[in-house]
């Protein structure tokens, strides 16, 4: 490993850090890594935030494998994502229905946390209309890496990095 890399990681919180992996680093791995590193720290933060007692709702993409890692799960029932079906958009919806469920009127309140990507979040972002309606109180924190970064994962890994379309997938990742 790259040592700009090891010491990036050992202090992913580091603007300085950040910046001197940038330009020391070209290995889209090495990236990868740091950016995940920075977006699992959110979901550590908000871990922390709500002491691990909230519901967790996440779509699907790099967002979930981070909110799976980091946000460390401590009891049985506080996750729900779609799993491997591939079904962008579903953390919204889902934390609808977790905030009705737990709204302290038929069981005890619970914080609902939907953590989702910007890509996952824009496939039902109108569902902010039905939150705002019902006064269903949710949280959510985006996961922004400004690409459906899971979908070039998959790209760079099993087609070659040859990307379906100019400016996406090869060179992409952040």
């Amino acid at each position: 490993m790259h040592a700009a890399c090891a010491a990036s990681r050992a202090d992913a919180g580091s603007v300085a850090s950040s910046a001197l992996h940038g330009r020391a680093c070209g290995a889209w791995l090495c990236r990868g890594a740091l950016a995940a590193a920075r977006q699992g720290r959110r979901a550590q933060v908000m871990h922390e935030e709500t002491g691990g007692e909230a519901i967790i709702t996440t779509g699907v993409g790099q967002h979930q494998m981070w909110a799976a890692q980091y946000y460390g799960l401590d009891a049985p029932r506080r996750w729900a994502s779609s799993g491997g079906l591939g079904s962008m958009g579903f953390g919204l919806p889902a934390a609808l229905g977790a905030a009705v469920a737990f709204d302290g009127s038929q069981r005890e309140k619970r914080v609902v946390v939907d953590i989702d990507g910007d890509g996952s979040f824009l496939m039902n972002c109108q569902e902010l209309a039905t939150a705002a309606i019902e006064r269903l109180d949710i949280k959510i924190l985006i996961l922004n890496n400004q690409h459906l970064g899971m979908v070039v994962q998959w790209e760079d890994r099993f087609y070659k990095a040859r990307p379906p379309a100019p400016g996406h997938g090869a060179g992409t990742l952040p």
